[in-house]
């Protein structure tokens, strides 16, 4: 057994006019209700969203650098089915439709309003 315990959090940090979007983007386009939520002030604002066995944390505050876009891989029981109802939402980014590895993962790929690249996946290993 490893020394981490507990949640893995990836922390998504936005600027004050990019925040609101990035928020309403994980909580209304893919459906995550926030379990924790603080509004301090502009510039000091956050929302946690469970996302399987981790987090994903929205987050506008004071951030040392620029962490830049990542990538997230987010496990769904049918990929097609939600690629169909995120397909239906207007001015959604897809980078590309479902499609299968060669290894059997299943995926399709999105960005959210700050361009972090979320890949929608599932496999059976």
């Amino acid at each position: 057994m490893g020394i981490f315990k507990g949640d893995l959090q990836i922390l998504l940090y936005t600027k004050e006019t990019e925040f609101v979007a990035c928020r309403e983007f994980y909580q209304v386009v893919l459906g995550q209700e926030p379990y924790y939520t603080w509004d301090e002030s502009i510039s000091d604002r956050g929302a946690k969203f469970r996302a399987g066995r981790g987090t994903i944390s929205v987050l506008c505050q004071d951030h040392q650098g620029n962490p830049g876009p990542v990538n997230l891989n987010l496990e769904a029981v049918d990929v097609d089915k939600e690629f169909s109802r995120l397909n239906a939402m207007n001015n959604l980014n897809h980078i590309n439709v479902p499609k299968t590895t060669s290894y059997g993962t299943r995926f399709f790929t999105i960005t959210d309003p700050i361009g972090n690249r979320i890949n929608i996946y599932h496999s059976d290993h």
